[in-house]
Order: C-alpha cells, then sequence, then structure tokens
C-alpha cells in the first residue's frame, strides 16, 4: 500500500531536480553562466553543503524524538514499570534502534557527499578574478589592476565562491559594471565584490536555502562563505 506513494514522492523530487538544473543550464540574460571549468567543483561544494544542512537539520530532529522516546519511556504508568508490557517494550526499543541507525546513515550519506577536502596551495587572486571575469562576453566585471594579492586555498573553490558573489552582483545590477578589487589590512586581505545597482542584500541571504530567484536552491552564499571560512576568512554582505 505504500510504495504506489513513495514512487509519486520519487518521481516529484526527480521533476524538481530536472527543473533546477534547467534553471541552472538555461540562466536568464543578465545572469553570468556557470564556466564549464567550474562545474565539477560547484557540484561537489554543492552537493557538500547540502548534505552538511540536511545532516544539521536532521540531526536535530532525530535528537528531538530520541528525548521523546527517552520521556515516554520514564512517564510508564507504575504498573507497566513493574510487569512491563513486551509490546510496548519492543516499540520503544524500536525507536531507539531505528533513530540510531539513522543518525549512522546520515553520518555516512555526509562524509560520502563530501569526498576528501583539495590541498591548499598559493592563489593568486587578481589573476583567478579575470579568469572568471573573462567569461561575462559583455564585459560588465571590472578587475582592479592590481597584480599582488595571494591567498592560500583551493583554486577552483575560489573561484566558485568568485563566480556566487559575481552572479549576485549581477542580478542586482544587470548592465553592470561590477568591481573586483582588494584591499590589505596588516597581514590579511579583504577583498571585494560591488556594484552599483539600487537594492541591498535581502535580509536573511546567508540563511540555507534562501533564494528570491525561481528554481535554485538557495545555497550560493553559503557555498561562498563555506570557502572564505576554509582560508580562514569571513564573508560579509
Amino acid at each position: 500500500m505504500t510504495r504506489e506513494p513513495q514512487a509519486e514522492r520519487a518521481r516529484a523530487a526527480r521533476a524538481t531536480e530536472a527543473r533546477w538544473l534547467a534553471n541552472r543550464e538555461a540562466p536568464s540574460p543578465a545572469a553570468l553562466a556557470l564556466p564549464g571549468f567550474l562545474r565539477p567543483t560547484y557540484q561537489r561544494l554543492l552537493t557538500s553543503e547540502a548534505t552538511a544542512m540536511l545532516r544539521h537539520d536532521l540531526a536535530g530532529k532525530l535528537g528531538a524524538l530520541g528525548m521523546l522516546a527517552h520521556v515516554l519511556e520514564r512517564r510508564l504508568p507504575a504498573s507497566l514499570v513493574e510487569h512491563p508490557d513486551p509490546k510496548i517494550a519492543e516499540a520503544l526499543e524500536l525507536v531507539k534502534t531505528t533513530l540510531g541507525e539513522s543518525r549512522a546513515i546520515i553520518l555516512r550519506a555526509h562524509d560520502a557527499m563530501g569526498g576528501p577536502p583539495p590541498k591548499p596551495a598559493a592563489v593568486d587572486v587578481s589573476r583567478a578574478a579575470r579568469r572568471v571575469a573573462s567569461e561575462d562576453e559583455k564585459g560588465r566585471i571590472v578587475v582592479a589592476p592590481d597584480s599582488s594579492w595571494w591567498i592560500r586555498g583551493d583554486l577552483l573553490s575560489f573561484e566558485v565562491a568568485l563566480f556566487v558573489l559575481l552572479e549576485n552582483a549581477l542580478d542586482a545590477c544587470p548592465s553592470g559594471p561590477v568591481y573586483i578589487g582588494a584591499t590589505t589590512r596588516g597581514e590579511r586581505i579583504a577583498i571585494t565584490v560591488s556594484d552599483e545597482g539600487p537594492l541591498a542584500p535581502p535580509e536573511g541571504a546567508l540563511a540555507p536555502f534562501f533564494s528570491t530567484k525561481a528554481g535554485r536552491m538557495g545555497l550560493g552564499l553559503n557555498l561562498a562563505r563555506r570557502v572564505a571560512t576554509e582560508v580562514g576568512g569571513t564573508l560579509a554582505l
């Protein structure tokens, strides 16, 4: 009796994924197209981020269910404690076992999806910026003429983060220009992506799965923040 609803949910999930991929592959005329050389890294980061968010959310819900089972077990009538009903005891034990197995599955899925982290190396920030900016055929992206910006991290991950920020800036200011610059603050560097659009970032823009664009997952800025964190930095809008 449960197979048909499960099949329907599976078909709906595949249809949703197909629509998202169609939107991702066919951006609006104002958008910045995802470069082919960044797609594998983008997909890796997106999958890892999505599973990390789901792991966090599901872990909280499973913890709540475990606490509920514990409370129910402690509040059983004294008569059932002295003379336990085998069916109730079996049901509670099944709940505990299922919760434990579910947690293990989530952890294994997260580890499998994430894959090994790339080895950090020296990244020429201005060169990476010019490479991503060159993908905009309309020439709306302006890179400050400075070749002395360096960080230590993964080149492709950094370029994905930069692409996400540029994409958001061009959504806000479709005709451009969008500027990529950097300033040094002691031993640290502040990399900026700025535009002349009239709108400020919406409240909650850094929240997981938040998007104002149809067909998007709402994890792009989370990816950028994750990359910034991995190189010892932060992301501010």
